[in-house]
């Protein structure tokens, strides 16, 4: 392979030999390959540790267009960018032949070979140096689609915003499957999962006639796996009205609430103090599960007529009812357990509240009504799917102000409920399944930060239900991390891109796109020994009332650039992808085919190679990023 690669440039050297440009083994006076290379075919190896990487294939193309280069060069010819003989994206330019010109040659990405790779001209790749540049002039190093700067941390939320970004995607609702967290060797090798989202697990809790809390069979079950992984638990209150307490709760009058006022702080405490023996360190308890839409009648056990429109007020009203004594309880108990870290969230809804009703978000009213009014509120919680992600940072910064104005600036907010849709069927629900829905969790990721967001909760942990734990009946269209098929879980795309974020060291750094470049959706971070980007190449229409959800992103050839890093020389880059065909289950799912292996579908690392910060500065090899792709850039020394 060597010399078939080589003929042609070594018969240009040859050439230019004999009509006096160079002497041998030198180009302009500077050392450029030994006898001994030559025979030992080692001439492609590193050169005073900056010239020519190992591993590279270097294309017939660009070799015998140097050849014509420097055969140009001892005729005196300027071959000009645009001919036909330049067939790389990067060629030289020759000037006037000069007996001290050197040479540098710069190589395009199509260059790198899938074992190993260069880095781009800024990255100091050349096969010599250029002392006199008016003879040998190399085109201008592309100008970056994206630029990272290492040295400038950048915080949305006010802290740590790569913390932030894990925090938000830590959590999921409790498996509606038996097993448990069965897939937790799983999880963890995936996602840092600190907490378990608990809904729909109250409804047998009652307390005895000595006071004493039972039942309670979904919530233990729960909160023993909460407990197997170290985890904290996050359960969701206030959503039923307790079959322990009769009458209707519409005409309850004050012993009915004493006794719902009783069973909640129980249950309260039981989390906190009581379950196994020591209760939780940390505990989240979220009133009420999207009261302002939900169609169930179960839910709406306090409005006027259990079908009331959404958006009614009597949906409010009942809102406001069941978290003040869910308050009252979390408080009494928190203030107990001053050493633990006891909170209440709410109004666990999405953004639907001012499309159904006049007025503000009910997290606007709750945030100035229970400031006023003295009661607790420690976390404000919102549900966002699809086309909502777009509105979040907006309608987040209003809360945020809201909180800062109503002296509660230590609230946090979060997305206690996400996904790239709230849909399960195989068209408005189809991206939970595939890459867009990966570069949709990227798009998501950044306008929460943004918008000031630092935790979190996604919809499900895997999609079967019941006591199907082979997954004959599993959903893939449901927003959820794993699938289930014959028994084995598989991680979806979207939780392939999480595992993306997890791979990040350091802290979060300001990137810059070309405006050229407006799909492109960069997350970035660094430490003193790494840098990773992550770039999603992100544009998808969620129309619902026309029936057009589709894919608007296009085939995007994207050139990385890092500057100010914190290391110099050798660096190792490793890059994961997921686009079409990779670290995509859907790609086999849709073929009716099962996946070869668990390994093919988790995200996949497509190639590491070699390469060289100068001066702080790296510029990556330019990549093809198809429609709803997602790359992970990681840099380490």
């Amino acid at each position: 392979m060597f010399y078939a690669r080589s003929l042609p440039l070594i018969s240009a050297i040859s050439l230019l030999t004999g009509c006096g440009k160079i002497s041998t083994g030198t180009l302009g006076g500077q050392p450029l390959w030994t006898n001994s290379q030559f025979r030992s075919k080692t001439w492609m190896q590193p050169k005073n540790g900056d010239d020519i990487w190992p591993g590279v294939q270097y294309p017939m193309a660009m070799i015998s267009s140097l050849a014509v280069v420097i055969v140009g060069a001892c005729l005196g010819i300027v071959i000009p960018a645009e001919s036909a003989l330049a067939p790389v994206s990067a060629v030289l330019q020759i000037a006037t032949a000069s007996p001290n010109a050197g040479a540098a040659i710069f190589l395009s990405s199509g260059t790198r070979s899938a074992q190993g790779g260069v880095a781009a001209p800024d990255s100091e790749v050349q096969i010599s140096r250029t002392p006199n540049a008016s003879a040998f002039a190399a085109q201008a190093a592309p100008v970056p689609d994206v630029t990272v700067d290492a040295s400038q941390t950048l915080s949305e939320t006010g802290g740590d915003d790569l913390a932030a970004a894990r925090n938000i995607y830590a959590s999921a609702s409790s498996p509606e499957s038996n097993g448990g967290l069965s897939d937790w060797s799983l999880i963890s090798s995936e996602l840092a999962m600190k907490r378990m989202r608990i809904i729909n697990a109250l409804g047998d809790c009652a307390l005895d006639a000595s006071g004493t809390l039972a039942g309670c069979a979904r919530l233990n079950d729960s909160l023993s796996h909460v407990k197997q992984f170290h985890l904290s638990p996050h359960v969701v209150v206030g959503q039923w009205v307790p079959s322990s307490i009769a009458g209707n709760p519409f005409q309850w009058g004050a012993a009915q609430w004493a006794q719902y006022d009783a069973l909640s702080r129980a249950i309260v405490n039981y989390v906190v103090n009581e379950f196994a023996g020591a209760g939780f360190d940390e505990a989240l308890f979220e009133v009420g599960n999207e009261l302002e839409i939900t169609p169930n009648a179960r839910d709406l056990w306090l409005t006027t007529t259990p079908f009331v429109p959404q958006g009614d007020p009597s949906r409010f009203v009942q809102y406001d009812t069941v978290y003040s004594h869910w308050a009252k309880a979390v408080r009494a108990v928190a203030e107990q357990n001053p050493a633990k870290k006891i909170r209440i969230a709410g109004p666990a809804t999405g953004l639907w509240t001012v499309e159904y009703a006049p007025g503000p978000l009910w997290h606007i009213r709750m945030v100035q009504d229970y400031a006023a009014r003295g009661l607790p509120l420690d976390v404000v919680s919102l549900h966002i799917y699809g086309f909502d992600a777009s509105l979040l940072a907006k309608n987040a910064q209003s809360i945020r102000n809201t909180l800062n104005a109503s002296g509660n600036s230590k609230a946090e907010i979060w997305v206690t409920e996400w996904g790239a849709s709230s849909s399960t069927d195989s068209f408005f629900g189809a991206i939970n399944a595939s890459h867009q829905g990966a570069a949709w969790a990227i798009y998501f990721l950044l306008q929460a930060l943004k918008g000031g967001i630092t935790g979190g909760s996604f919809l499900q942990i895997r999609d079967n239900q019941g006591a199907d734990i082979a997954g004959v009946n599993s959903n893939l269209y449901l927003a959820s991390w794993n699938h289930v098929e014959n028994r084995v879980e598989y991680p979806k795309p979207i939780a392939n891109a999480m595992a993306m974020v997890t791979r990040m060291a350091g802290a979060r750094k300001m990137a810059a796109t070309s405006p050229a470049m407006t799909d492109l959706r960069v997350l970035a971070s660094s430490d003193a020994r790494s840098a990773s980007v992550v770039v999603a190449n992100y544009n998808y229409l969620f129309d619902y009332n026309n029936k057009k959800y589709s894919d608007l992103s296009r085939d995007e050839t994207v050139t990385v650039a890092i500057k100010n890093l914190p290391f110099r020389g050798p660096v190792t880059v490793d890059r994961y992808a997921i686009d079409a065909q990779t670290s995509n289950l859907n790609y086999w799912v849709a073929a009716g085919k099962l996946p070869p292996s668990l390994h093919s579908v988790q995200l996949q690392e497509v190639e590491s190679f070699k390469a060289r910060s100068k001066g702080g500065v790296l510029t990556l090899p330019a990549t093809q990023l198809g429609p709803s792709a997602v790359s992970l850039w990681i840099v380490h020394r």
